[in-house]
């Protein structure tokens, strides 16, 4: 059996790999290629247009969804999945994960997580897993 938990934001994924023993825990770093989000329609100091920012908009959306297939092609061999992360791209991810049926129903849990160690990392999938200590 094969437990994931998947810590994220717009710039990585951390993917905790073990299994119910606990044993054998690995994690993996996915990098993202999504464009930080410009605030106030600004870019590098400059006003954007209302075509720019639904253009950056448009992209942005396109990365993050190329992004989410990427973790979701690493979870294909899950039999159980939680999400963790501090802000919007866990709940982007819940929702990809969901419209893929066969992984839909291995969704455990969504949990809000600010960023953590390594360590940190595999102890709170432990604990939300509850594998032995």
């Amino acid at each position: 059996m094969n437990l994931y938990g998947v810590w994220v934001d717009y710039a990585h994924a951390f993917l905790v790999k073990t299994n119910p023993s606990g044993e054998n825990m690995t994690i993996h770093e996915l990098v993202s290629e999504v464009e930080p989000h410009h605030h106030s329609g600004q870019s590098d100091g400059e006003h954007l247009t209302l075509t720019d920012q639904g253009s950056n908009m448009r992209r942005r959306s396109k990365e993050m969804d190329d992004f989410c297939d990427n973790i979701i092609s690493s979870l294909r061999d899950a039999d159980e999945i939680i999400i963790l992360g501090p802000g919007i791209a866990k709940s982007e991810l819940e929702g990809e994960i969901r419209e893929h049926h066969e992984l839909g129903p291995k969704l455990k849990a969504v949990e809000t997580a600010d960023k953590l160690s390594e360590e940190e990392l595999k102890k709170r999938v432990s604990k939300l897993f509850h594998l032995p200590r």
